[in-house]
């Protein structure tokens, strides 16, 4: 499962670019966000980080953190902006892009997979209890 999405535009805007790994976070967040619809906790992902977007072309690199508003049934999908570079500005900057995509990888992404294998047991659980249940075996 996604968490990061990366568009490269070699000659288009950077625009261009931003829309392709929009679309990518959007559907990543949106997986997630479908998984914990399953057991009703949805709420728990209201404006937690559930993807991250890098963009860039030859000048420019941006990265987007993606997140959710859940209220309700009604569920709107937002990004923040966390870093914007132009690569050609300043020489001594240029490993920087690569320095937060590292640190995603070494912090969020952890967090992220535990949050993904926690709704997953919490949706087997469910589906044993349920189980156990209809045979009539549920512990009294």
């Amino acid at each position: 499962m996604d968490y990061l999405a990366l568009s490269s535009q070699h000659q288009s805007s950077i625009e261009e670019s931003e829309l392709q790994a929009l679309h990518g976070a959007s559907v990543a967040g949106n997986t997630v966000i479908e998984l914990y619809q399953k057991i009703a906790a949805e709420k728990e992902l209201h404006q937690r980080i559930l993807a991250f977007s890098v963009s860039h072309n030859q000048r420019i690199v941006k990265i987007f953190g993606h997140f959710a508003l859940i209220d309700g049934r009604k569920i709107t999908f937002h990004r923040h902006r966390l870093f914007e570079m132009e690569l050609v500005d300043d020489a001594s900057n240029q490993t920087r892009p690569y320095q937060i995509a590292l640190g995603i990888w070494e912090h969020f992404y952890p967090i992220h997979l535990a949050r993904i294998r926690d709704v997953l047991a919490r949706q087997r659980d469910r589906a044993v209890d349920s189980f156990t249940a209809q045979l009539g075996l549920e512990e009294d």
